[in-house]
């Protein structure tokens, strides 16, 4: 069965038997046979063929969409039953957020040594694809989420707050007084929200905050990473939202608390309630553990000298302040 489909998937894309023969390095009629008793297997046609050609039926199109599941399911499950077969640990891969300090990276590798030492941990940086679709394909077997969790195919464990601020040039002298800023002060400016999909759930709630506090941005742009913000940052292009460790190590910026409304990243750790890794369950506990030891050690850098809070525009100044860094034509508010 699974051969067929294999071979079925090639008829479907050459839409003739001939190439798709040659394609697989069978003879034409074997190939022909082949399908023949896929189609008797379903109990439908999957091809409809006549003088003109060779097309899809419904049912043949139907199947075009879930085979490749159906196949990428069979691998997943022959390479479990090998190295449970060959008596080996098969690694376990947790997704972590790009937003993930590395020495958070580090505990948790530390941690998962000296609990687990026969199992090796592959931590995966949150990629294009949402990290709960790959959870629920078997491509993770653990991942920091932005929670709620709501997805019934997944375990949720225990929800952890951090706290995000604003990430401001330290070059800017008027900026070493700001503790906390007030949203409404970047009124004006453009916002720049994360473009990993992994993220969208959590910047849409920084921009209904924006505007619960009266901060409409001029305009909306994207950055990939935060190391991506950050960098923009540098080149006097705006402000970041980021949590405070994720830019300790870099001096010429610095972190400041929003006031009145603290900026909350909720996390959860999740992995999948079916066909799960026998050891998802430890190195979730680990995980979360890791992550909330961190959190709470986690303490923003203070001001170099107190001041009291000023608007926005005395964040940047004026053009005299400002010389040596480039014109941004319109700050930007990096998320």
């Amino acid at each position: 069965m699974v051969r067929h489909l294999r071979e079925f998937l090639v008829v479907a894309e050459e839409l003739h038997f001939g190439r798709a023969a040659e394609s697989l390095g069978v003879a034409q009629p074997v190939l022909s046979r082949r399908i023949r008793r896929l189609e008797d297997e379903f109990g439908t046609e999957l091809f409809r063929r006549g003088s003109r050609g060779v097309e899809l039926t419904e049912a043949g199109r139907l199947l075009t969409e879930d085979a490749p599941a159906l196949l990428t399911g069979f691998d997943r499950t022959r390479r479990l039953i090998n190295r449970i077969g060959s008596g080996s640990r098969r690694p376990i891969v947790v997704g972590v957020p790009a937003e993930l300090p590395a020495r958070t990276i580090g505990a948790l590798l530390r941690a998962c040594a000296r609990r687990l030492p026969e199992l090796t941990v592959e931590p995966v940086l949150a990629g294009a694809t949402p990290q709960t679709a790959l959870l629920d394909d078997g491509a993770l077997d653990v991942a920091l989420l932005t929670g709620p969790i709501d997805d019934p195919q997944l375990h949720s464990g225990v929800p952890l707050d951090q706290e995000w601020g604003a990430v401001l040039p330290s070059a800017a002298d008027a900026a070493a007084g700001l503790d906390p800023i007030e949203l409404r002060h970047l009124s004006g400016s453009g916002l720049i929200v994360s473009s990993n999909p992994a993220s969208f759930g959590w910047h849409e709630r920084i921009l209904a905050d924006c505007a619960a506090e009266g901060f409409a941005p001029a305009v909306v742009h994207r950055a990939e990473t935060p190391q991506l913000a950050i960098g923009m940052v540098l080149a006097g292009r705006g402000v970041t939202f980021l949590p405070a460790a994720v830019v300790e190590r870099e001096p010429r910026v610095i972190w400041r608390p929003l006031r009145d409304r603290p900026l909350l990243c909720r996390w959860a750790v999740g992995w999948p309630r079916r066909r799960s890794h026998p050891d998802a369950h430890l190195v979730a506990e680990l995980l979360t553990d890791v992550v909330r030891d961190h959190l709470t050690a986690e303490r923003p850098r203070q001001s170099a000298r107190p001041d009291r809070l000023r608007p926005w525009t005395a964040v940047y100044g004026t053009a005299a302040t400002l010389r040596g860094l480039p014109d941004s034509g319109g700050l930007g508010v990096l998320i």
